[in-house]
């Protein structure tokens, strides 16, 4: 088995056993170093963010010892950032309660 190989292993045993940790370190390597991986980034917070993007955003700082949003920030700019930090944040503002007329 060649490197290539293993590695391709590793990263489906890995998203299948331990799927949180596996977006934790998905989202880190998309924001780390020159240049940002769009796709992944937007793919990962979009898809997460109404089902335990509260959970990745722990272990991430757990791990990381920065915040999700802080790494955002730093690598993001315009409306692209203020969107996904919106997404990031959601949980943190309470949903208002709805209004009845």
């Amino acid at each position: 088995m060649d490197n290539l190989q293993k590695a391709a292993f590793t990263v489906i045993f890995k998203s299948m056993c331990q799927p949180l940790a596996f977006y934790v370190d998905s989202l880190y390597w998309a924001m780390k170093g020159l240049g940002t991986d769009d796709d992944k980034l937007i793919r990962i917070v979009v898809g997460r963010s109404e089902i335990d993007l509260a959970s990745i955003k722990t272990m991430f700082k757990e791990k990381y010892t920065t915040t999700l949003a802080a790494m955002v920030e730093d690598d993001t700019s315009g409306d692209y950032k203020n969107v996904l930090i919106g997404l990031i944040n959601a949980d943190a503002a309470p949903t208002p309660a709805p209004t009845t007329t």
